[in-house]
């Protein structure tokens, strides 16, 4: 059976009147109605969307691996090339909250598309970039590209999956997870076989995708013409704030995971600077991560995401402090790296779905600020951890940030009671799962 049929069991059809939290679609309970989408459509729908998020995240996953041979190319410094990443990282996450509103405002399907396409332009722009200036040129503009695909692409998958917001969205961030493996592996294999400047080549089939999106991508009606959401009322403070200090807490602890454990592992635990153990390491965390976050989806249909969410979270700091005791290579290590890597990455879609819930007509805006605006900020908070690691070391370091998944899970246990609570509208978006009623049975007692 496919993954992509999960969110469609015929059997949620015969359980609607009784349990309309789990069956009905979010336009429903809002009293919208929009067209309605067959599973052939849902299906397709989001496929192309998953597809568009494997292209774009495999063409500028190649940044990394292409590093060295920039440095080459123009004579660059390591702390040239540090900025040159830094930059790049922040255009590509701090204006997804923007280009969200955007797509919530004139349509998420091209927004997406246009986004993916102007990406692509990032391995084009490094393969042929004559000067310093342009190579700085290139990663700008491709990353408000992909600052663009994401929050679009969120928007959209969540359309194509409303039965099941969060597994849609699951889809959609581990198929991304996939492409963002493969980058690497190919921009050293096309580069090493056939020549640097040929890597241009591998931008025709992400134009080919995007092409695909725009004209047969999902089509959702424009949220705009649903219900007008205010960026900063809505978006900035609230539940919603609350919920993204969650995905920022969680986002620093895997950022600086991926970041100093491999330094960790040659400075502090005697590894070669080649040791297949890093590799392996970064590989299964990443993978566990994508399986995590499908996982995490198809669990809604029979537990809660405040319980996924908070339980997974809390957890996650039992497999981090793990890592660190265990022997690097060992099969303890290796299932302790699967299990934080899965833990961390079976909420993230959950919590995107339930701050979606919470802004009806800004789901995409949503989506950019718990995605990129709290990476971006992520990443800034850990340039400031690197006088942390050479002051207390790395392990300690990597050790004391872990431990901000428990407060991440206080956070997020506190605001989805909150909305729990709010019983007068007990079939209104999130607090509809979070009740377990509908207005059937609140009438019935």
């Amino acid at each position: 059976m496919s993954i992509l049929s999960l969110w469609w069991p015929p059997v949620i059809t015969r359980f609607e009147d009784s349990f309309c939290v789990m069956a009905r679609p979010l336009w429903r309970l809002r009293g919208m109605q929009p067209a309605k989408l067959s599973q052939g459509s849902a299906v397709l729908g989001i496929g192309l969307v998953a597809a568009a998020h494997f292209a774009n995240d495999s063409v500028t996953s190649m940044l990394p691996a292409l590093l060295p041979s920039l440095a080459t190319r123009f004579r660059l410094e390591p702390t040239d090339l540090a900025l040159l990443v830094s930059v790049f990282a922040i255009s590509t996450s701090l204006p997804q909250p923007f280009f969200g509103l955007l797509a919530d405002r004139i349509g998420r399907r091209w927004v997406g598309a246009i986004g993916l396409g102007v990406s692509a332009t990032l391995i084009a722009g490094l393969s042929f970039a004559p000067s310093v200036p342009w190579l700085w040129l290139a990663l700008l503009v491709a990353g408000l590209g992909s600052a663009a695909l994401h929050p679009a692409g969120l928007g959209l998958a969540r359309a194509s999956a409303a039965a099941n917001p969060g597994l849609g969205i699951a889809v959609f961030s581990s198929v991304g997870m996939a492409g963002g493996a493969l980058g690497p592996v190919l921009a050293i294999g096309v580069a090493s076989a056939w020549g640097f400047e040929q890597l241009a080549w591998t931008a025709v089939p992400v134009l080919f995708v995007a092409l695909l999106l725009g004209r047969l991508g999902p089509r959702p009606a424009p949220a705009a013409a649903q219900q007008p959401v205010s960026f900063g009322r809505r978006l900035l403070k609230g539940r919603v704030a609350w919920l993204a200090v969650v995905a920022l807490f969680a986002n620093l602890v895997m950022l600086t995971f991926t970041s100093a454990v491999p330094i960790w592992l040659v400075a502090e635990r005697g590894l070669a600077e080649t040791s297949p153990v890093i590799g392996l390491t970064l590989a299964t965390f990443s993978f566990a991560a994508a399986v995590g976050g499908v996982l995490g989806g198809v669990l809604t249909r029979w537990q809660r995401p405040k319980k996924l969410i908070v339980g997974s979270l809390a957890t996650s700091v039992v497999a981090l402090q793990g890592v660190l005791v265990a022997a690097p290579g060992s099969t303890p290590y290796v299932i302790a790296v699967a299990a934080a890597g899965a833990l961390l990455g079976l909420h993230s879609p959950l919590l995107i779905a339930e701050a979606q819930e919470l802004t009806p007509g800004a789901e995409s805006a949503v989506a950019g600020v718990l995605l990129g605006a709290t990476s971006g900020t992520a990443g800034v908070i850990y340039a400031g951890l690197g006088a942390a690691q050479s002051a207390f070391g790395i392990g300690q370091t990597l050790a004391v940030v872990s431990l901000l998944v428990l407060p991440a899970a206080l956070v997020a246990a506190a605001t989805l009671r909150r909305c729990a609570q709010k019983t007068a509208a007990p079939c209104a978006g999130a607090c509809a799962r979070e009740t377990g009623c509908c207005a059937a049975l609140a009438g019935a007692t």
